[in-house]
């Protein structure tokens, strides 16, 4: 079978985890990436970003995620908004993978569905599934960035976010232009699914309203099969400089 044949059937077999109504769709990324994703489509004639969808849509398109990723150890979630995202009218949050990961979860799928094991078994698959891999998936980076417990090593940007649950904070060594959202409340750098749409409302609120960005990532990195997400913001360089020397 080929690979085009594949990856529709995969696509096809994805379709059992969209809720009856389609208010999304869940597909695997035909351009061999090890990537799984959801689509919400534009609604109402209005542009489609997180900040403008119901809390609730966005929980389900991230649990129904989670529940098509199963047991799948550290994917890296993520969407753009504003100058970053290019389709303007539809929403995707994209599930990054280690090519490990997607080739074990796409040959459960394609037994489940028929399709037969070992479809991606070929090596010229696999080395643009790690290149791709190498481009998209942050997890590992971010998440040492969330580890650094030296407090000369990381600045506190903001505190007090959210009637005091929520701090942002970013860490001087590395100098990745990445912002990381934390709860204060619990002092914890885990914040529970249920608590995601008002955390990342909370993170945007900062970068639009404080640093006056214009275009960004949301990397959401995932704990116990969805349960909770590590939260951080990937920046241009220039506005992460800008706002960060002299802290």
């Amino acid at each position: 079978m080929d690979t085009k044949a594949i990856f529709d059937k995969l696509n096809k077999a994805c379709a059992r985890f969209t809720p009856l109504d389609k208010a999304f769709t869940l597909w695997v990324d035909r351009q061999q990436r090890p990537t799984f994703g959801a689509t919400v489509r534009e609604l109402e004639g209005k542009c489609r970003t997180r900040r403008e969808l119901d809390n609730a849509l966005f929980k389900l398109m991230v649990s129904s995620l989670s529940e098509l990723l199963g047991s799948v150890e550290k994917p890296y979630l993520t969407y753009h908004a504003g100058t970053w995202q290019r389709q303007k009218k539809h929403l995707a949050v994209k599930a990054h993978l280690t090519t490990e990961a997607f080739l074990e979860l796409t040959d459960k799928i394609c037994e489940e569905s028929g399709i037969g094991r070992d479809s991606f078994d070929s090596k010229e698959i696999k080395v643009e599934l790690q290149k791709r891999q190498n481009s998209d998936y942050h997890y590992e980076k971010i998440d040492e960035l969330f580890s650094i417990t030296d407090r000369e090593k990381f600045a506190v940007l903001a505190e007090n976010l959210g009637r005091g649950k929520y701090r942002v904070f970013t860490t001087k060594e590395t100098r990745y232009p990445v912002l990381l959202l934390a709860s204060d409340a619990a002092r914890s750098s885990a914040i529970s699914a249920e608590m995601i749409p008002e955390a990342l409302n909370e993170l945007e609120d900062y970068l639009i309203k404080e640093w006056g960005v214009k275009g960004y990532a949301i990397g959401m990195l995932g704990q116990h099969r969805g349960n909770s997400f590590k939260l951080a913001a990937v920046l241009d360089e220039d506005d992460y400089c800008d706002h960060v020397d002299g802290h």
